[in-house]
């Protein structure tokens, strides 16, 4: 898709909170980097109803109306099976063995692990009991069970355990399973499972859970399953517990898997069940039956493990062991030339040499450069006590922190123009920079007798991000802590050579850069141009929900913003934390798309290997059904859209954004790539506290299979603005000439659309 330059005349000035009261007068204040100190955080949102994904009609409607009967494929195996009764494959007639018949369960009751127990109390998990039937036995892998059937549970008091008291007559898919049939109303089977659904945002008297989180929030459930090979295929049960009720004591149920490994296929064998409650035990010799009045179900891990322990190895076999591992597993170390022969060679006795030593730095080293070998910009090393590798200083030059509302907003103060040169737009005060003599508006010609652009290529290694322009980004604050010599030409103005001078900038303390706060913050406002567009702008720095609720936050926000019948939105993403909080992203994607035209994932999938069946195993992208579309439930917001990134945005910031623009309802406004770092980190730890952090989980996008996000490589922004003379000078006099940019994208766009 072509690319625009735009200029970067200011365009944007703030109005108002968006979140203020819809009478709130807007002011003139001027320039938005000038204004945004004066700007008040909202007070009063506008209430929202909560935004979540619905299924679409053709998975909603056979969730709720399963009259339509079973899909085409089961019957034809079930036909097949009833039109041949006496093949080999005949499944046997007679009662299910059970054990401990005592009339059936009453209560089914589970424990919960620490972490899990702690999430809930914080309204962060919850144990479903849920309604599973056309997910096992029609295959529908974007099944969403509605709310009336659902039952939730959570600890009480000091308790891990949970415990569901079972309705009579509970709400379900009926199914005849001789015949394959859906029986709504009749008699039959009704099948449900038992899971654990943790990082759930907060919602006030929670009673059920939506689409989003009964897929993408899923962890454990009392079901063993296997990743498919497909990813728009289920997840494959293989064992743990199913609790099944059934109309009276002539309904069918499987008692094996069959021939061919599956459940509730033609080939299973079957037995009739008792009337009531009976928990089903999977297992491959056969299925087990229990009816005791009070059942303890076990819950297996659905998400791969996040943390792998090494550290009791030699520091020789833990990197061995290491590169092992990302050569197995990792989705990229085959296209990225990972040659696992070669680092063992060049890797696994150099760590062992420097762990005699006890030369952490050298170790640190050894492992950043497996990781540069990768090109995968969310790996990372992390060195005993948690600091990030390699150790930055503060010169003066890193981005300085401006307010908009609660959120800060890290403005570069160098940028490595469109001529090669490394503009300088503010530095700190009484900083090493400072005490140099570096002036802003002056230009860095050189370092160490080398261009900005080849120098930055040559200590490139240094930054473990993904992509030239990430690397380039990472390191233009020159906070490595060695001394550098810089040619300048100063703030004075134009050339001669005698307003050249040499500056040496020395080593300086390590950065005291200050933690970023604990809970995730968001800010929004209405923006007036200066063509007079009314828009509205959202900066935010994370997508997890926190103890106080953002996606609320951004729902009221969303809310105010249809009220207030604004005619485009800029999201600002350049404060994002770079964390791995993938939590409130598919809510947030939802939220903008309407169901009519809701976001199609068909092609999206994670992936990951599988070490015991030697194969790549998929499911679908975000943890969601390929097939189930995303769109907002409530009314939705429907005005064009401009996200504002930088080269850090990465992880959720990176899909958030690049699925806005490849599905055409948003375009990014930035100048250069995004981070090219996406998929959720594994922890690996090591011996004497290292602690490596790779992506063995892939989240791979549309057309064919290619990230959207184009791993290692980043999101080209739509709009790509440059770095010229005009665009540093505005930010040295406050401006900000990105959002300038994306304003009057957005009023151009809101002028062609009035012209059609």
């Amino acid at each position: 898709m072509r690319r625009h330059r735009l200029p970067r005349a200011a365009t944007a000035v703030i109005a108002a909170a968006l979140l203020a009261a819809p009478a709130a007068q807007a002011l003139d204040l001027g320039a938005i980097g000038q204004a945004a100190d004066t700007v008040q955080r909202a007070s009063g949102a506008a209430t929202a109803g909560q935004q979540a994904l619905e299924a679409g009609r053709s998975a909603a409607s056979t969730a709720t109306n399963a009259a339509t009967g079973a899909a085409s494929e089961a019957r034809a195996w079930w036909e097949r099976n009833q039109a041949q009764p006496e093949a080999a494959q005949s499944p046997p007639s007679g009662a299910a063995p059970v054990q401990d018949d005592q009339g059936g369960p009453r209560r089914v009751m589970a424990v919960l692990g620490d972490a899990w127990t702690d999430s809930a109390r914080r309204g962060q998990a919850v144990v479903a009991l849920m309604d599973q039937g056309p997910y096992l036995v029609q295959r529908q892998a974007a099944h969403v069970a509605p709310a009336k059937s659902q039952w939730l549970a959570l600890p009480r008091g000091d308790s891990t355990g949970v415990a569901i008291e079972l309705p009579g007559d509970p709400d379900g898919t009926t199914y005849d399973l001789s015949t394959g049939r859906a029986r709504p109303g009749g008699r039959g089977v009704r099948i449900f499972a038992l899971s654990v659904h943790a990082d759930v945002p907060q919602r006030a008297g929670r009673r059920s859970l939506d689409a989003i989180e009964q897929h993408a929030m899923l962890r454990a459930s009392s079901v063993r399953t296997e990743w498919p090979r497909q990813s728009g295929d289920i997840l494959e049960p293989t064992g743990g517990k199913l609790l099944v009720w059934a109309s009276d004591a002539t309904q069918r149920f499987p008692s094996g898997f069959g021939a061919d490994g599956r459940l509730f296929t033609a080939d299973d064998p079957m037995v009739t069940l008792p009337r009531g409650y009976t928990v089903v035990t999977l297992e491959p010799q056969g299925l087990r039956f229990d009816r005791a009045r009070e059942i303890a179900l076990a819950f297996h891990a659905v998400q791969p493990a996040q943390d792998i322990d090494l550290s009791r190895l030699g520091a020789g076999d833990a990197a061995q062991a290491l590169i092992g591992l990302i050569a197995e597993r990792h989705p990229l170390a085959a296209a990225s030339g990972f040659d696992a022969g070669k680092l063992r060679a060049d890797y696994g006795q150099r760590l062992q040499t420097a762990a005699e030593r006890g030369d952490s730095a050298a170790q640190a080293q050894a492992l950043a450069e497996m990781g540069q070998r990768l090109g995968d910009g969310q790996y990372r090393v992390l060195l005993p006590g948690g600091q990030a590798w390699p150790a930055r200083t503060d010169r003066g030059l890193s981005p300085q922190l401006l307010a908009r509302g609660s959120v800060n907003l890290p403005m570069p103060r160098t940028w490595l123009r469109e001529d090669g040169r490394i503009a300088i737009t503010g530095v700190a005060p009484g900083s090493a920079a400072a005490k140099a003599g570096l002036q802003p508006g002056s230009d860095i010609l050189a370092i160490e007798g080398e261009s900005p652009t080849r120098y930055l290529d040559r200590i490139a290694p240094a930054s473990l991000r993904a992509g030239a322009d990430a690397r380039r980004a990472d390191l233009l604050a020159l906070d490595l802590g060695t001394p550098a010599t810089l040619s300048l030409r100063t703030a004075a103005g134009a050339p001669p050579a005698s307003q050249e001078q040499t500056l040496r900038l020395d080593a300086a303390p390590a950065a005291t850069t200050a933690l970023p706060a604990a809970e995730p913050a968001l800010a929004s406002f209405l923006l007036r141009s200066a063509q007079g567009g009314n828009l509205a702008y959202i900066a935010l720095d994370s997508f997890a929900d926190g103890a106080t609720g953002q996606l609320s936050r951004w729902e009221g926000a969303l809310a105010a913003a249809t009220q207030a019948r604004v005619t485009g939105l800029v999201i600002d993403l350049r404060a994002h934390r770079g964390d791995d909080a993938y939590q409130l992203l598919p809510h947030m994607l939802a939220s903008l798309y309407t169901r009519d035209k809701p976001l199609r994932m068909q092609d999206a999938a994670q992936r990951l290997f599988d070490p015991a069946a030697r194969v790549w195993r998929s499911r679908g992208g975000l943890g969601l059904p390929a097939q189930l579309p995303l769109a907002a439930s409530g009314t939705p917001f429907t005005a064009p859209i401009a996200v504002l990134t930088g080269p850090g945005c990465a992880g959720p910031c990176e899909l958030f954004a690049a699925w806005l623009q490849h599905s055409q309802r948003a375009d990014i406004v930035a100048t250069s790539a995004t981070a090219g770092a996406t998929g959720p980190a594994t922890r690996v730890h090591l011996p004497a506290g290292f602690i490596v952090q790779v992506p063995l989980l892939a989240e791979t996008g549309p057309s064919g299979g290619n990230n959207p996000a184009a791993q290692a490589q980043g999101v080209t922004p739509r709009l790509r603005v440059p770095v010229d003379a005009a665009f540093t000078a505005s930010i040295q006099a406050g401006g900000d000439p990105l959002l300038d940019a994306a304003v009057l994208h957005l009023d151009r766009s809101r002028t062609a659309q009035a012209s059609r």
